[in-house]
Formats: C-alpha cells, structure tokens, sequence
C-alpha cells in the first residue's frame, strides 16, 4: 500500500475516510457529485461505529431523511476535504464540455477524479475495512439513483416505441434524487454517448456481482445508443454479457432478446455465420415461449441476415411472413418496418417498379401511426430515393435523399445520414455532376465516425475516382 496515501487518509475525519474508501468500490475513477453523493448509504447502513459523535453527525446531516441542502452541504465538505488532501481532483462546470450546463445528471459536470494509485488504496482499505455487502450495496446505489434513471429516461425520449423489459424502477430512491428528463433525443443520445464507458464499467460490475436483473435492465435501455450511434464493439460486448445474466436467471424471453440483438450486430459487422446462428437461436427460443411478436421480430431479423449475403427469395419470405404476424399481433409500427424491408429488398435486387409501390404504401402507413416515429419513416424515403434512381427519376430522387438528409440531422445518426449522402453522390454520379467526389467524402467521414464496416466500400471507391482522375 502508498504510504504518502495511507498517510492523506490517516488525516481525513472518519466521515472522509468512510466516503474515500467506498470510492474504492466503484469501477470508474470519475465521479459526478450525484454519483458521490449516491456512495453514502442511509443512517442505519452507514459505515460508523454506532455511539459515536461522528455517528450521530451522519444521522443528522446525510441521512436521506433529513432536507437535501443539508445532506448536500455536508458531502460537498467531504469532498473538499478529499479534495484539500489530493486524494481527489475536482474539474469545475466552466472547464467541462458545452453540454455539461445542460446535462440533468450532472455527469458532465463538475466531475472529481481519483488518480490509480489513492484509488487502488482505496480499494484495498474498503476489501480490508468494509463488509462484502456493504461494498456491493454502494455499487448498486450508484446505479439505481444515478445511472438507472438517466438510462430510463434516454430510452424513453429516444425510442418510445419499443418493447421493453420489465422495469427495476425504485420509487424511493427515485424521489430522493428527482426524476431525470432531457430537453430532447440529442441531449439523451449525447448524455449516453458521453458516458458509455461509465456505464459499461458498472455493466460488467454487477455481472461480476451477481446483479444480473440490473445487467439486463442496463444493456436493454442502452439500445437507442446502438440505434443511433452504434458503437459495434462494445454492443457486441455488453449484448453477451446480457445474454449470459439472462442465462444465469433462466429468463428465454431476455435470452432470445439478447441473441436477436447479437445476430443484428453481427450483420453489420459482416459476421454472418455467427448471426445466422444466433438469430436461429433467438427464433426457436420464441416458437417455445410461443411469442409470436417475438416470432416476427426474430423473422424481420433473419430476412435482413439472407438480404445481406445475398439470399433475396429466403429473405422476402421472411419478411412477409414477420409482416404478417405483426398484423395479426396488432404490431403496426413493426408491420411498417417489415415492410421497408421488402421493399428495400426489391431496390436491391433490381425490382424497381415494385420497390417503389411497396415503399410508397410504407410511407403512407408510417404516416397513419398513431404514434409517429419519424426516423423509421425517414429512412424509407432513401431506399424509395434509391427506387426513383434505379428508374432514373433523378429530380425524385434528389429531393428525397435531401429530405432524409435533413430529417436525420435531428437524430445524429451518422450510418443513415451516410446513406442520404452516398445516394446524393450516386445521383451526381448518374447525372455526371461535379459533386460525386465530395459526396463520397462526405459518406466516408459519417461512416469512419462510427467505425462502420461500409466505411471500406467508400475509401475504394474514392481511390477509383482518384485513379481515374489521373488518367
């Protein structure tokens, strides 16, 4: 153990050393004043000798019982205490980035950290000091007073539509912090986006805990991050995490959830054997719960596997099939969505009349939800670009891959907006305007931002058109 650091913390009063040791429980090394304020556990569990005088000033000041400008006067001294013994350093709000001012969960700002090697003492001192469960009980408060609720609210405003979980919310400690709402998706997908790692780390926490109810609530609500703004590898990850807490609880429904979710990475990975695998999986897991939405959304999937290694007949088979089911299920936004598929499908294989009567009909149902969901409703409109192309509406075509363009910029999600892009660029291409190479470029930075596999397909055909200029 340091001995500079044994020594800081031989000097701190038993409230500061109580509060550095439970930092030494937590998997991340920075902490938002919710989040420190989250590691002191209520009067009756808290870490003190009972009979004592710094017992008795915990019951009066930090008990959650008490007002919260009372308990949060008395952390912010704990934490400057810390802070004057460098065992802490503090990033105030005005040096934290543009968005931290707006951020609910005071995540963003202004954030303490803890250096490796106090936070390795930390750690040791809490495993000698502290009771197994009163080490797991910090991390769990961490998630269900700061990051559950974040993590809620995100994947509400983002997606508000989807099938989820069932919920862990806890009301109580809920109302001792305040819900959560962001102003609007950006900010969600931003918050999630600037703190996935954070949230990863306390992932594969409780996994390791053996909170594997938690595990699956936080993986579940992270899907708008993957939606929007993908993050491949660690979806990848953090999905087969789920599946195996999902194992662990004996829970089909979450495990066939997961391997769906695992098959659909992989696609856009181009790890197609191993989403075959897990989308068969997924689906015979459903047959078995006899769920048939869950039935569909395993069809939907596996259509998108075939489309993508090139099997058209097996992939409009499931399509329709996942189309159908959702009809009968009373699904209609998951019914619209099977439906792009097809058509999507006939742009792809050169059925360009018809891609372009089923991808119109598309519209038209997304604009009949009685709760819109204009994302989905703005992707069909590239592929129905993509038809008009193919027939060489060049105008149609335009002015819908503009349209997307310009919708998606609400939702920053780079892999659809690249799409917008590069059909822009096929249309220079075809008309023979100037702009084809920008376009291209352009498609490349929104794929390369996100690491996405496509990102290859552009850089070639970039160096095709320098080869060619060349010459």
């Amino acid at each position: 153990m340091n001995h500079a650091v044994r020594a800081d913390y031989d000097g701190l009063t038993p409230l500061g050393q109580a509060l550095f040791r439970l930092i030494g429980t937590q998997p991340t090394s920075r902490f938002s004043f919710r989040m420190l304020t989250a590691l002191l556990p209520p009067a009756p569990e808290h870490p003190l000798a009972a009979g004592t005088k710094e017992a008795a000033d915990y019951q009066l000041d930090l008990d959650p019982a008490n007002s919260l400008s009372r308990r949060d006067s008395r952390v912010r001294q704990l934490i400057d205490e810390l802070t004057r013994a460098d065992l802490l350093v503090d990033y105030p709000l005005d040096t934290a980035s543009e968005s931290a001012a707006g951020d609910p969960t005071g995540m963003a700002g202004p954030v303490w950290t803890i250096e490796a090697v106090p936070h390795q003492v930390a750690r040791e001192l809490a495993d000698t000091l502290d009771l197994p469960e009163v080490r797991a009980a910090v991390v769990v408060r961490v998630v269900d007073q700061v990051l559950w609720p974040a993590l809620r609210a995100a994947d509400t405003l983002v997606t508000p539509y989807r099938r989820r979980m069932p919920s862990l919310a806890r009301p109580g400690a809920l109302a001792a912090i305040g819900e959560v709402a962001f102003t609007d998706r950006a900010q969600a997908l931003t918050w999630l986006d600037l703190h996935i790692d954070t949230i990863a780390a306390y992932v594969r926490a409780l996994y390791t805990m053996g909170e594997y109810q938690r595990v699956l609530l936080l993986v579940d609500a992270l899907w708008p991050l993957w939606l929007h703004r993908k993050h491949y590898t660690m979806r990848l990850e953090l999905d087969a995490l789920a599946l195996r807490a999902a194992g662990e609880l004996h829970d089909e429904a979450a495990q066939a959830e997961m391997l769906k979710r695992i098959g659909l990475v992989q696609i856009s990975m181009g790890g197609y054997e191993e989403a075959h695998e897990a989308l068969r999986a997924a689906l015979a897991l459903r047959l078995t719960l006899r769920d048939q939405w869950g039935q569909a959304d395993c069809r939907n999937a596996l259509g998108l596997y075939h489309r993508a290694v090139g099997n058209s007949d097996f992939a409009a088979t499931q399509f329709r099939l996942a189309a159908n089911t959702y009809r009968v299920v009373g699904a209609l936004r998951e019914q619209c969505l099977a439906n792009h598929n097809l058509g999507a499908l006939y742009v792809d294989t050169g059925q360009y009349n018809l891609a372009l009567v089923q991808l119109q009909r598309t519209v038209e149902e997304f604009a009949a939800l009685a709760e819109p969901d204009e994302y989905n409703a703005l992707r069909v409109r590239i592929d129905l670009a993509r038809a008009h192309l193919g027939l060489r509406h060049y105008r149609e075509a335009r002015d819908l891959a503009v349209e997307a363009l310009g919708g998606l910029a609400a939702f920053a999600n780079a892999v659809e907006s690249a799409r917008a892009v590069e059909l822009l660029a096929d249309i220079a291409r075809a008309t023979e305007d100037s702009s084809y190479r920008q376009r291209l470029a352009e498609a490349l930075s929104l794929y390369e931002s996100v690491n996405s596999p496509h990102a290859n397909r552009i850089r070639d055909l970039l160096a095709d058109v320098t080869a060619q200029d060349k010459h």
